[in-house]
């Protein structure tokens, strides 16, 4: 491993003989990966580089901790070939010597149908378990036909039978279980705990790493703005449905960018909204835009502006949708979808006025407690799209108005599409 301070390589041995310091500059290395750790230090600083992109920008915990569940769940990977040379082997030796085949299928099965439902492995991951276990199926009754023609006998009939008998309920249970996987969404592991504690341990040695935002300040005391400030209006304002993602936005310009203002419905920043609010509603030309996760809460987020007396209800302020919707995500892949018992619950609560702006599949998603957050994609991806996004509103959208984006982990180019409104804006 090469000392992020030197650049000079040593081996494990040298990095324990030094007391996990580097053998020519004496610098402390935080990670071990011979001891269990999923990284090494260069390999942290390149994640850490990674996430704020060629463009040094500014992102938030939580976008971290998504960036670091992809790139540390995409190393389980499920190879059969190994695994299917191993049976094969067992499955000779024990039919040779015990004449009962019939118990190596029944403990791989065993075996298999844990690890398939194991919730904390990945889908993908047991989906291929799911189809390894038909393939066990179907060589358990070949075998059992093969070992019946070589020596008919009333023992051997039995057998026959019961590994036919198997074989068919290993391929019943590894379908069954594909059919449900085919719904379910994986989990959400790694721990915001368990990133502090790396983050803890880096930052003793290397000190803060400068790109990673606090979380939102909440503060109750208002900044006193000059008359010269205040007497200013904007044309735009960019409403988001939680303080983080506004918070990313301004640290990385975005409003500077575009020349538009930037709140969160939950009234950040906290001690200039009102003010910013108050300057929105002098414009009679204002135009607003909501921004929000593929959420119950974002996709009331634009009936909630239009109907509440302290936002716009009452007035003819044109509102643009640019957030995230179940359809976009039904209709695309990459995304990161994860599930809650709260919202799913909370599913029932969601109004009239709200469901008949969505369609039965996004009612269904949402009501299985189905959701996908804005901060599950890289900084980078999630300013392009916002940015493509607004500036078509700023245009009053075309509907044969349409732009690809690669998914959000880059694994194919047109996965992730903006199809004008209907998709994510």
């Amino acid at each position: 491993m090469k000392c992020i301070n030197c650049g000079i390589e040593n081996n494990f041995k040298e990095r324990t003989a030094y007391g996990g310091r580097c053998k020519s500059c004496g610098h402390q290395f935080v990670f071990e990966p011979k001891t269990g750790s999923p990284f090494s230090d260069p390999g942290f600083q390149k994640y850490i580089e990674s996430v704020s992109g060629p463009g040094n920008l500014l992102f938030t915990k939580k976008q971290l901790i998504y960036f670091f569940e992809r790139k540390l769940g995409r190393k389980k990977k499920f190879t059969p070939y190994p695994y299917a040379i191993l049976f094969l082997i067992i499955y000779f030796w024990v039919t040779i010597l015990f004449s009962v085949p019939l118990l190596v299928s029944f403990i791989t099965l065993m075996i298999l149908l844990a690890q398939i439902k194991a919730e904390n492995q990945p889908v993908s991951l047991r989906k291929q378990q799911a189809r390894f276990l038909q393939f066990i199926g179907l060589f358990e009754i070949l075998a059992s036909v093969i070992l019946l023609m070589l020596n008919v006998n009333n023992i051997r009939f039995i057998i026959f039978l019961l590994s036919v008998g198997l074989g068919l309920f290993m391929i019943y249970v590894g379908e069954s279980r594909r059919q449900i996987l085919s719904h379910a969404v994986d989990k959400f592991p790694m721990a915001s705990t368990e990133l502090d504690t790396w983050l803890n341990l880096w930052s003793v040695v290397n000190g803060p790493i400068g790109k990673l935002l606090p979380p939102p300040k909440q503060s109750k005391s208002n900044a006193m703005l000059g008359p010269d400030i205040t007497s200013y209006s904007f044309d735009r304002l960019m409403v988001c449905d939680n303080s983080a993602i506004a918070q990313f936005l301004i640290a990385n310009n975005f409003h500077f960018n575009h020349n538009c203002a930037i709140v969160s419905i939950t009234g950040y920043p906290e001690n200039i909204f009102s003010t910013i609010l108050e300057m929105a509603k002098r414009n009679a030309e204002l135009v607003v835009y909501a921004v929000h996760d593929a959420t119950i809460r974002g996709v009331s987020l634009t009936h909630h502006l239009r109907n509440t007396p302290q936002w716009f209800a009452n007035t003819t302020i044109p509102i643009y949708d640019v957030g995230l919707t179940p359809q976009q995500v039904l209709n695309s892949k990459g995304f990161f979808i994860r599930n809650s018992e709260t919202f799913e619950a909370q599913s029932q609560a969601i109004s009239s006025e709200i469901r008949t702006t969505l369609s039965p599949e996004e009612i269904a998603w949402l009501e299985a407690g189905n959701f996908v957050e804005l901060e599950s994609l890289p900084p980078a991806k999630l300013l392009q799209i916002l940015s493509r996004q607004f500036n078509l509103n700023s245009t009053k959208w075309s509907d044969d108005t349409t732009s690809s984006y690669s998914t959000v982990d880059g694994r194919t180019s047109t996965d992730i599409a903006i199809f004008a409104s209907s998709s994510f804006g």
